[in-house]
């Protein structure tokens, strides 16, 4: 398992995971959620915030 655990702390273990990691929480406006900067793994995925969320 790569993030462990999934409910409230959480701990990328690899690129592989960070990157999974990103991707489910950039997939949350979908559903009307911004994730927050602070727990996103890669500049990459920050970088992809709205600008009033960097």
């Amino acid at each position: 398992m790569f993030l462990l655990p999934h409910k409230n702390v959480f701990s990328c273990r690899n690129s592989f995971g960070k990157t999974c990691w990103d991707a489910d929480r950039l997939d949350l406006p979908r559903v009307g959620i911004i994730p927050k900067k602070d727990r996103l793994c890669t500049e990459a995925a920050k970088g992809l915030l709205p600008v009033e969320q960097r």
